[in-house]
């Protein structure tokens, strides 16, 4: 009996609040079974099973074993950094398998459980799974669904699903990226000097179904911030209200294009770290406005191998299956900004892109201690040290 209350007042305190409180336990990506991703809708010209086939193929050759094993090790290094200072480790588990999904409406292949922020996120004591608007991530939900059925049932969280995604035509509409002004201009003029050889997306989703990416989320002092954007729809929001987590829920269009942990990461329960290129005083969301803001956009350059590689090889690979009227994410890369993509352990201590000099002497100037990690190919796999981690228990 002693011991059955033991295990219940532990459970009690499995949750998750905020991005900063002790990290217990996480969930830390893989590659083992990665595969990028392309996708078509069967109403879209040119997009049969013979493309769709052609464009798979394509995927399968666009990048390296090397890269792959070289984002393995940093992620093995990653691991034993974790467990050095106490949060226990899981990993996804394998799932070989061809990464296939096709419905009535559209054919998409690929598989990313490196990024396992995108699309599950702990609310409190909820493991919510979200409705992807990349039709290839819906398999990804429904791959890790039994994985995460057992975790939850492990540790006491509740498990809720979002309604699947049906995705009956493209979802991104109207770009708005003049809505914005001069911060779009000063985006887009200093991408550039960093490395960058791609464009963000400045579009909206439609409102026909709910849609939205965990990674929209950030949690801070019982409250959850949303990002509007080519990832979360106004529906998304209003359902993550009806399910009643224990946060209360603001939104923000502060940002143009899809995640928001690039350009609002909490610190601590009245520290933010805010990218500066993106927001300022001007545009802060309010919530945020009576905390300790720090502004920081001097990111480190891009690795002109990570650039080499994606216009050598990726950017090539992506424009053949474009012309066969799919999409793909190889055209895509992380934008500089990844650098601010930062994993905090405790209020004190914070993991950084070992790239990131400046961004370190920043945060050390302010008081944290600031552990590196090498992260090699940050920008090619579309995710830094944020992105590439679920974490279940912050106590």
């Amino acid at each position: 009996m002693l011991r059955a209350l033991e295990i219940l007042l532990v459970r009690e305190k499995m949750s998750s609040f905020t991005e900063y409180a002790p990290l217990r336990r996480v969930i830390l990506g893989s590659v083992e079974d990665y595969k990028p991703a392309c996708w078509g809708w069967k109403s879209d010209p040119g997009v049969n099973i013979e493309s769709f086939a052609r464009a798979r193929d394509i995927c399968d050759s666009a990048v390296p074993n090397r890269i792959l094993e070289e984002v393995s090790e940093d992620l093995a290094e990653y691991q034993k950094t974790l467990e050095s200072v106490g949060v226990s480790v899981i990993r996804p588990p394998r799932m070989p398998q061809e990464p296939v999904f096709e419905t009535e409406h559209f054919y998409s292949y690929g598989r990313d459980v490196y990024n396992m922020r995108d699309l599950h996120i702990v609310l409190g004591k909820k493991l919510v799974s979200c409705a992807p608007s990349q039709p290839n991530r819906i398999l990804e939900i429904i791959e890790l669904r039994e994985f995460l059925r057992g975790v939850s049932k492990e540790l006491g969280l509740e498990l809720v699903s979002c309604p699947e995604s049906k995705l009956k035509k493209n979802p991104l509409y109207s770009n708005i990226r003049n809505s914005f002004g001069d911060l779009v201009s000063a985006e887009d003029s200093k991408a550039p000097t960093l490395g960058s050889v791609t464009q963000e997306i400045w579009h909206r989703l439609t409102e026909d179904e709910i849609l939205f990416d965990a990674a929209n989320i950030i949690r801070y002092g019982g409250n959850a911030l949303f990002l509007v954007s080519s990832t979360g729809n106004l529906k998304a929001f209003d359902w993550l209200n009806s399910i009643d987590v224990e946060f209360e829920l603001h939104k923000t269009d502060v940002y143009r294009s899809s995640h928001i942990d690039s350009t609002i990461l909490p610190l601590g329960r009245d520290t933010f770290l805010v990218n500066s290129i993106r927001v300022n005083p001007m545009n802060l969301p309010d919530s945020l406005k009576n905390s300790r803001v720090l502004y920081f956009d001097d990111v480190a350059r891009i690795p002109e191998s990570e650039t080499k590689f994606h216009v050598e090889h990726r950017a090539v690979a992506g424009s053949k299956i474009e012309m066969l009227g799919l999409h793909t994410n190889l055209l895509d890369m992380s934008s500089p900004w990844a650098g601010l993509n930062v994993l905090s352990v405790n209020e004190e201590t914070v993991m950084v892109e070992s790239n990131q000099v400046a961004l370190i002497r920043f945060l050390e100037i302010n008081g944290f201690v600031v552990i590196p990690i090498r992260m090699r190919h940050t920008y090619t796999m579309l995710g830094g040290l944020h992105c590439t981690t679920l974490d279940l228990i912050r106590v």
